[in-house]
């Protein structure tokens, strides 16, 4: 956006991968985007399907994009920032030239001694193929057992009572009898020395959601969920499904008159995952939990 509020430029996504550039005139201009195995924009096309932007296969992302198109997306969560040269991933910088962040990372001594490190410095042993973690146990037909190993932290004046709120809110809503299935949730604290990739970390920002980067809550790959002071029980709800591996089950698209109209998947219009704000997990995400996640029988811990 401009200063004065304006829109310049807004993406489209669908199931955490984008789609569409939409660059603000008149008329619009739609930048589509194509992308690699990991959700990462490498060519984009315009509406009569020529290629107008490129970003070549690196290890790091420092390869120089090309084309007549300006996308500024680069790996997952990244963005270019002109003025810097950087990868701005919101709470640090990435310099794609050493491929290592200049930035503190924002958990702090959670992630090790080493504030600037990723993944203990070894992301070819150490990753997350889901970018979310959950401990799923059914010790009987409908009975099951969700476990959501978290860190949660306050940021600026926000309290560990507002925390608090968040996490009463997930599991109630994650709790009960959901269709045929009696589901119990719980929120708990990792043990020490847990494994990075085996724990939640639930940041609450002390901003409105129209300042996140995304104008709204949102989950990232990296196990993180990041709540505003303005969200609500159902939104941190509705996040948490995203821990479980839970996606999306709708779309937005724009009509011919520019309205945003949403477009749920069949089968989920009463669930939570189905992006309707009156309405809570339904049997329908208690079997998808079931599905994408590893589910034991007993917890043995």
């Amino acid at each position: 956006m401009t200063n004065s509020g304006n829109l310049i430029r807004e993406y489209i996504y669908l199931n955490g991968e984008p789609l569409v550039q939409v660059d603000a005139g008149s008329p619009e201009v739609l930048t589509y985007l194509h992308t690699d195995h990991l959700a990462t924009p490498r060519y984009g096309t315009n509406s009569a399907g020529s290629t107008v932007w490129t970003w070549d296969f690196g290890a790091f992302g420092k390869e120089v994009p090309t084309g007549s198109a300006t996308v500024n997306l680069r790996f997952p969560g990244q963005y270019f920032d002109s003025e810097t040269g950087l990868h701005y991933n919101w709470n640090r910088y990435y310099n794609p030239a050493t491929g290592r962040y200049v930035s503190s990372d924002l958990i702090g001594l959670i992630g090790g001694l080493n504030t600037y490190a990723y993944s203990y410095s070894n992301p070819l042993l150490r990753h997350d193929t889901s970018g979310f973690y959950a401990e799923v146990y059914q010790p009987s037909q409908n009975v099951v057992k969700i476990d959501l190993p978290s860190f949660t932290r306050p940021l600026g004046r926000m309290t560990q009572e507002q925390v608090n709120y968040y996490v009463e809110e997930i599991e109630e809503r994650w709790s009960g009898q959901i269709g045929k299935y009696f589901v119990t949730t719980k929120i708990t604290k990792p043990k020490p020395n847990c494994p990075l990739d085996k724990a939640n970390i639930i940041f609450v920002h002390d901003k409105p959601s129209s300042q996140s980067p995304r104008g709204n809550a949102y989950v990232t790959s990296n196990l993180v969920m990041h709540l505003f002071n303005d969200s609500t029980g159902w939104t941190a709800a509705h996040e948490a499904g995203h821990l479980m591996n839970l996606k999306h089950m709708f779309f937005d698209h724009y009509d011919s008159t520019g309205r945003k109209v949403r477009i749920i998947e069949p089968g989920y219009e009463d669930s939570i995952m189905g992006g309707r704000r009156d309405t809570g997990p339904s049997e329908r995400d208690i079997e998808d939990v079931l599905k994408y996640n590893d589910v034991r029988k007993h917890d043995n811990r």
